[in-house]
Formats: structure tokens, C-alpha cells, sequence
């Protein structure tokens, strides 16, 4: 039986990229690598260089487009082939195919979105797009973790003109731009921290579409590593879209739950993942409507916005410890900063830093802050074991 460090640890081991190459808005650094032209072009259509530097953001990866969203599918599984069978040094190579398949997944949760605003949509493509992001979502991790490069099955072409047909007739409005929780790395740290949890639950429900990524990533993980000695658990999910700040149309919320509750018996575990928490209302409000039914549900989230709650708790309702059931020391980072972040790479530009994420436990003001607390001794023992375990983590991804 392994122990938690050696489990870690064998997690940093395998992986092929660097954490130390990600950056703040999940983007991925490589040094700059001339190539042939044939590949120039199509690389280029993934990838800019600033300042001597490869960044795989451009401006049609946050498209609103669905043109743009096509023909990112149309064309990714032929260039992926191409530079797949290419000359090109390794590591490098490794990088773009990696870029590829994040493209294509980005598209398919700005599709899955969709089947949340659009019923007829939903029904004909909400489970083959689950299926498409289970798919896509394996082959990145594969990129990330495993020493060959696995091959990438072209997207069907009918698939494709149905989607367009029906978004034409339906006269849907333009897509998303982005996936919040977009940053890879941040979702290996959330798995290293949730996945003792996620394998006690039945079901996981996240929020789109900031969380869109998560479950299936956390499965595509569990294969390579889970702490299971059988066969690892592949964790069933369901989407929601609820927001208290989201002024978009989406299907009525009750609708939606009514669908989880006549698949689900009430006996099974609920755990509620979103991406990051300010106040806690959304997960709150998701939770308190599924009580309805379920017996057992637990709400959680990846970063929290610990800064706000930390300096402004006293003047503004940011979420109670006490009814947020695991809590991450993960400091989210500030939606401003991915907002400009996220503009420069629309200009070809980009503040260049490799990001480490912060942990509420380095702020000099959260001892303090916590000691004043009244917490329970149940949640006070779970808080303890998730930043122990987030120490550890600390200690062997940014040494």
C-alpha cells in the first residue's frame, strides 16, 4: 500500500509537462522551436510566439463564434495527424498535439453549454457531447502523463453538419467564450486533493460552465491513478446550469434537476464540485433544490476566494466555512487578472509568468483569521486533512 506522499509523488513523476509551464490562465509555455513551413502554418493556427516564447492561446480559441467552433472541429484531428507523424523534436511536438486536443475539448463544452439553453439541442447532442469531452478529455491526459502519443480519431463530419443544422433552424444565440476552470495543472491539484473524496460519491454535479472539464478529467486521472488495487472507479456526472450571476438564458433549473432525480435513487451520495466559490450561493441554492430527492449531498469546490473572505468577511456575505463541506486551501485567482489575461492573448501579447498556485495557509493573516473562528470539530478535522494533503502537494509540484 502506497502512502499518501509516494502516491503524490508518482503523479509529478509521470507528468510530462512542467507545472512550471502553465500559466495564470491555464495557458502552456514552450521555448520557441523553428520548424518547417508546412508545419509553421498549421501550428500557427494554435499557437503565437511573444517575446521568444510559444503560447498555445489565440484569439479564436476564445471565439464566440460558432464558425470558429466548427472549424477548430473540422480541422484538429487532420492537423493532428500531420504533426503527429512530423519530425519535429519530441517534447515539442508533445506541447502542440497537447494544444490540439485542449482546442477541441474547449469547443465541446461551449457546445455542451448550449444543450442547457436550447431543449431540442440538449436532446439530440447533450449525451453524444458528453461522450465526444470523455473521449477528448483522455487523450489529453494521455499527452500529459504518458510516454507515447496516442492517436486521435477524426470527429464525423455528419456529427458535425447536424449540429450546424440545428443551430441554424434554432437561430441560437453566440457561444460562451471560455471555460472558467481552463487551467490543467489546477485541475491535477484538485484531483491529488478531492479524489479519496470523489470515490466515496456516486454521482458528481457540476455547474456549467466553468466546471464543465472537471469530471471528466478527474476520470481520465483515476485510470492512471487510482488508490483503488480493482478496477478504478469511473464516477457517473450530470451538468447543471444555475447562477446567481449569470444573466444568460438556460433551461428552467427545476427541469434540469428533474432529469438528475428520474436517474438517480435517493440513497445515492452527491457531491456538488464547482470550480471556484465566492458567497456560495450557487452550490447552496443547487443543493437545497436536490434535497427534494437525495439524501446525502456534499458541496465542494477547487479555489475559493479566500482574499475577499480573509480582508472583507465582516462587510460582505462570502461563504461559511461551516456550510461548505470541503474547503481547499487553493486561492482563487482573481477574475480581473484572467480577464486581461485572457484579452492579451486576443492581441497575440501575454504577461508571461509561470503561475504556482497560492494557498490561503501562506497568507500571513489567515491564522489569525481562523483562530477567531467558531468551527465545528468534524469540519475543523476536514479542513486539517485536505491542507495537510495540499502540503505535501506543494512540497513536490513547486519545490
Amino acid at each position: 500500500m502506497v502512502t499518501e506522499l509516494e502516491w503524490i509523488k508518482n503523479i509529478h513523476d509521470n507528468l510530462k509537462i512542467p507545472p512550471s509551464s502553465f500559466g495564470f490562465a491555464g495557458e502552456v509555455y514552450a521555448k520557441f522551436y523553428e520548424c518547417e513551413e508546412e508545419y509553421k502554418k498549421i501550428i500557427g493556427k494554435y499557437i503565437f510566439i511573444y517575446q521568444a516564447t510559444c503560447i498555445n492561446r489565440k484569439a479564436i480559441y476564445y471565439s464566440v463564434s460558432f464558425e470558429d467552433v466548427l472549424s477548430i472541429l473540422r480541422e484538429a484531428d487532420s492537423d493532428y495527424l500531420v504533426i503527429s507523424q512530423s519530425k519535429i523534436l519530441f517534447e515539442y511536438k508533445r506541447y502542440v498535439l497537447f494544444t490540439m486536443v485542449e482546442y477541441v475539448m474547449h469547443a465541446v463544452c461551449k457546445l455542451l453549454n448550449i444543450c442547457f439553453e436550447n431543449n431540442g439541442f440538449r436532446e439530440k447532442f447533450y449525451i453524444l457531447l458528453k461522450k465526444k469531452l470523455n473521449y477528448y478529455t483522455d487523450i489529453l491526459v494521455s499527452l500529459m502523463f504518458s510516454d507515447n502519443f496516442p492517436d486521435l480519431k477524426p470527429i464525423e463530419l455528419d456529427f458535425i453538419g447536424k449540429i450546424e443544422n440545428i443551430y441554424i433552424a434554432e437561430n441560437i444565440s453566440p457561444l460562451r467564450e471560455h471555460v472558467e476552470m481552463d487551467n490543467k495543472m489546477i485541475l491535477v491539484l484538485g484531483y491529488v486533493l478531492y479524489a479519496d473524496y470523489i470515490e466515496r460519491c456516486d454521482l458528481l454535479i457540476c455547474p456549467l460552465l466553468g466546471s464543465a472539464q472537471i469530471p471528466p478529467f478527474f476520470n481520465s486521472l483515476e485510470i492512471l491513478f487510482s488508490k483503488n488495487d480493482c478496477i478504478p472507479k469511473q464516477i457517473q456526472y450530470d451538468y447543471v446550469k444555475y447562477s446567481t450571476y449569470d444573466i444568460t438564458d438556460y433551461l428552467p433549473f427545476e427541469e434540469q434537476l428533474n432529469d438528475i432525480m428520474n436517474h438517480f435513487d435517493k440513497d445515492k451520495k452527491i457531491l456538488i464540485l464547482d470550480e471556484s466559490l465566492g458567497t456560495g450561493r450557487t452550490v447552496l441554492a443547487i443543493k437545497q433544490s436536490l434535497r427534494n430527492h437525495f439524501n446525502s449531498i456534499a458541496v465542494a469546490s477547487i479555489e475559493f476566494k479566500w482574499d475577499k473572505k480573509i480582508a472583507w468577511d465582516e462587510k460582505y456575505a462570502w461563504f461559511d466555512i461551516d456550510e461548505i463541506d470541503l474547503i481547499t486551501p487553493i486561492s482563487y485567482r482573481d477574475w480581473f487578472l484572467l480577464s486581461n489575461q485572457t484579452a492579451s492573448f486576443k492581441r497575440n501579447t501575454a504577461y508571461i509568468q509561470p503561475y504556482i498556485p497560492y494557498m490561503v495557509y501562506d497568507d500571513p493573516g489567515f491564522a489569525s483569521y481562523m483562530s477567531a473562528q467558531k468551527i465545528s470539530i468534524e469540519k475543523q478535522n476536514i479542513i486539517d486533512e485536505l491542507f495537510c494533503i495540499s502540503k505535501n502537494m506543494k512540497m513536490i509540484f513547486y519545490p
